[in-house]
């Protein structure tokens, strides 16, 4: 439960159920910053600095079950929900887990802002992620770190900050080991 918060918490600061991924980046310093592995120079002529759908589309692209770039796939199927579920594949698998499951069917193929609009989805679809993606794939004990989940959550330690304290706010404040 702790670990979730961290990485929720990190994501959206459980705020911004109803804001997608924000890739508007200014400065090339901030691409860099965050997308290390897609940019590992400064490039003050960048053409994906304040232009969020060329950069989803150029980032996401040919990962996650998205298609090239010119597809469209990885602005389309961006971080959304309380944990930004991202990718045209995590997408795909939510939507049939919940079709699977439940009675009320959804199609997020066609519709990826419902997980901006229906709230109730927002955190179906994090927990449904920290479940398939990490629960699944690890044992979380007291000696787990926050960064071996950030890892799995968002391929790096963007926010790791963000994430040890919220981890820390969390442990402090939940009994549930």
């Amino acid at each position: 439960m702790q670990q979730f918060l961290a990485q929720a918490g990190a994501e959206t600061g459980f705020t911004k159920l109803g804001k997608a991924e924000d890739l508007y980046y200014t400065t090339p310093v901030g691409l860099q910053t965050s997308w290390h592995s897609r940019f590992p120079i400064v490039d003050y002529n960048s053409p994906y600095l304040r232009n969020p759908v060329a950069l989803a589309n150029f980032v996401y692209s040919n990962r996650m079950g998205n298609g090239n770039a010119s597809t469209g796939d990885g602005y389309k199927y961006r971080g959304r929900g309380l944990i930004q579920l991202s990718g045209k594949k995590n997408y795909q698998n939510f939507q049939n887990f919940m079709n699977n499951n439940f009675p009320q069917q959804i199609d997020i193929m066609s519709n990826p802002d419902l997980l901006l609009t229906n709230p109730d989805l927002a955190v179906e679809s994090a927990l449904w992620f920290f479940q398939t993606h990490v629960l699944n794939n690890m044992n979380i004990d007291a000696n787990t770190q926050v960064d071996n989940i950030s890892l799995i959550v968002n391929g790096g330690n963007n926010g790791k900050e963000t994430r040890e304290n919220v981890f820390a706010t969390a442990k402090e404040n939940l009994n549930c080991n």
